[in-house]
């Protein structure tokens, strides 16, 4: 047998997984994924209501109205780019584990003998 940096690891995977272990994550289900952005989105959402509500109201200053509003779009730079890497970076998530490595979500397959952190620490 190839003996390999992670031997421990790879020993471990082979005694402990018998058969292949699915991995489910969080805010995965379609109302999970529905409650996550509405907690990401939910400043500049708060942002464009206000400046709704003091258009219509006709507020004093309608400077006040245009500024809430152009804070929710300018809010809407970060939370976006926050939303669209939790979205790419959901399918590079790990999707079962096995004797032999891990399966991500597209299919590539990963083997044990190839995680060299999980036995180092970087320092």
């Amino acid at each position: 047998m190839n003996e390999f940096y992670n031997q421990p690891a790879v020993n471990w995977a082979k005694q402990n997984l018998s058969k292949p272990v699915g991995i489910k994550l969080r805010f995965s289900s379609r109302w999970g994924k529905i409650f996550a952005n509405l907690l990401i989105f939910s400043v500049p959402l708060t942002f464009f209501i206000i400046g709704i509500v003091l258009k219509l109201k006709g507020g004093v200053d309608p400077v006040s109205s245009n500024g809430a509003l152009a804070c929710g779009f300018v809010l809407l730079i970060p939370t976006g780019t926050i939303a669209a890497i939790g979205v790419y970076m959901q399918k590079k998530f790990a999707k079962s584990l096995d004797t032999d490595g891990v399966k991500t979500s597209f299919g590539r397959k990963f083997n044990w003998e190839n995680f060299i952190a999980l036995t180092t620490s970087r320092k």
